[in-house]
């Protein structure tokens, strides 16, 4: 008879079996109370393991590239809104300057901790205070879990050095500080626990910053959505929440304040130009109801008034170049007189280059961000070099950009000018009193003309500074998981039944490879093989 290759493997593999069986199978008890070991061994880790809760939150944002736009009629008065893009509010959203702020107003930087057995564990839901300095960004140095008692009956907070009243700033080795009531605290409620010990920390604003930073996870819902979805891990699920929420409501207040700012800087501008315009239009008023009155003139001829028409349609051109070159200037003399200290961005009020205002935009932000860097940076530090070098491009940038539509516009402008030169030709053919007349008309409407123009952006600017429209909405607010994410019970107890059997196997394996007895005997049995 003929045995099949697959027979034979079959039959090895029996072998084997068997043979592992017969080998491990005296030794069940110590692999039964290796089990139990390790099954004790995860219920320890994973009790002084600190159980992680999943904090999500998602915001919808208006990005021009995927079809999410405003009304008509929101759109009309969102004249200083940006058009924002999906991958870039991402970065903005969990950017240093927004985490700043959630870490400042949340104190993050001051964690407070009550001692579990031989571990410390957070009390943001158990101390009856909260923590806070005055100037979190100049702290000295960090401290580390500075052990306090709260007393209920005086309202005092005791250290091992001193003791301070609550409420009140008061001077510290960190600085001033000062300790309030934490409204989440049951103790705070009841009046506190003389008997109970609380520890807290200080730690500096760039490692707090680090640390929310590397632990933000900020990404789109989909590539066609606008949808930004934000989760955070935190061992206790109600400060998850509050830093999630802080987080949306800075990113919100920032693109307002933005808005805000710019806005205010057009209104400005645009008042003080208004006031200056106005006192010429009432001298140019003046002056045409002084000249009927002293030459009896009522109308003008039908030549005239073509006249004005045309005259009107041309130096109404070149005021709004007037204004452009004018915007222009401030421009450029904002960049000259000023240093690196952040300051309202100038207006681009009639520039119709979206770049120009691209790069002052830019240029704010970045000083912005290089102040902020500043105070909580050492001056060596690269971001710090790397924020300055950007800033230092940018100026050149915006001055070569201004310079080129003063050309632009100047060139423009002669050739309104050659072409008034003959309109004024046509002004001698006029008689005298209507020629006069014409050349005070002229101005009037000139005056006239610029003071509608700067009115009605006066009350565009006005509309959208007092309409301020939000360019993201939240959908969800931040909601913790129910149950931890981390650590996994059921992986903690698999890992705990796996990993000893191989463990004890090898042990067992290399006890009979060198021990000097012979345990078992290998038989050797050949196969027969026939041919046809």
């Amino acid at each position: 008879m003929k045995l099949s290759k697959s027979a034979y493997i079959e039959k090895k593999e029996t072998d084997l079996l068997q043979q592992a069986v017969f080998r491990y199978l005296p030794y069940w008890p110590l692999f039964l109370a290796a089990g139990i070991f390790a099954l004790i061994i995860g219920g320890i880790y994973l009790r002084s393991k600190t159980p992680l809760y999943e904090v999500t939150a998602s915001i919808l944002v208006k990005d021009e590239k995927k079809g999410l736009d405003d009304s008509k009629v929101v759109d009309a008065l969102n004249l200083f809104g940006e058009k924002k893009i999906i991958e870039n509010e991402t970065e903005v959203i969990r950017s240093r300057s927004i985490l700043y702020q959630v870490v400042t107003h949340l104190d993050l930087y001051a964690p407070v901790e009550e001692r579990s057995g031989f571990s410390y564990r957070s009390a943001y839901l158990t101390s009856p205070v909260r923590v806070e300095l005055e100037k979190p960004e100049d702290l000295p140095w960090e401290a580390s879990r500075v052990k306090f008692r709260y007393n209920g009956q005086t309202r005092t907070v005791a250290t091992k050095d001193a003791s301070y009243p609550l409420d009140r700033w008061v001077v510290s080795p960190w600085g001033k500080i000062r300790f309030s009531k934490n409204p989440l605290g049951v103790s705070a409620d009841m009046g506190g626990d003389a008997g109970s010990s609380f520890f807290f920390s200080l730690i500096s604003l760039p490692k707090t910053i680090n640390q929310l930073q590397n632990g933000i996870e900020v990404s789109p819902s989909s590539k066609l959505s606008t949808v930004i979805n934000i989760s955070y891990k935190d061992a206790v699920p109600l400060r998850g929440e509050a830093i999630l929420n802080e987080l949306l409501n800075c990113y919100e207040q920032a693109a307002a304040n933005d808005k805000n700012s710019t806005a205010a800087n057009t209104l400005d501008f645009v008042e003080k130009r208004l006031q200056l315009v106005s006192k010429q239009l009432d001298d140019v008023e003046s002056n045409v109801q002084k000249f009927r009155a002293d030459n009896g003139i009522v109308d003008v001829s039908q030549q005239s008034n073509q006249y004005l028409q045309n005259v009107s349609e041309n130096d109404q051109k070149m005021s709004e170049m007037d204004v452009q070159l004018s915007v222009l200037d401030q421009i450029e003399s904002y960049l000259r007189s000023k240093q690196d200290q952040p300051g309202l961005v100038p207006t681009t009020l009639g520039i119709k280059d979206p770049m120009l205002s691209q790069l002052l935009e830019k240029l704010y932000d970045s000083e912005i961000q290089y102040e902020k860097l500043k105070k909580t940076t050492a001056e060596d530090n690269p971001i710090l070099i790397s924020v300055k070098n950007e800033i230092a491009k940018i100026k050149p940038s915006i001055l070569e950009n201004v310079r080129n539509q003063r050309n632009s516009l100047q060139a423009a402008r002669n050739k309104l000018v050659s072409r008034s030169s003959q309109y004024n030709s046509l002004l001698n053919t006029l008689p005298e009193k209507e020629r006069q007349l014409a050349e005070i008309s002229r101005q009037h409407n000139i005056e006239n003309s610029i003071y509608s123009f700067l009115l009605q952006k006066k009350e565009e600017a006005t509309l959208a500074f007092s309409a301020t429209v939000s360019d993201s909405k939240v959908i969800d607010k931040a909601q913790s998981s129910i149950q931890p994410v981390s650590p996994k019970p059921w992986m903690a107890y698999m890992i705990a039944l796996i990993l000893p059997i191989p463990l004890i196997s090898v042990a067992i394996s290399a006890r009979e490879f060198l021990g000097n007895k012979v345990l078992f005997r290998r038989t050797k049995k050949a196969g027969s093989t026939m041919k046809k």
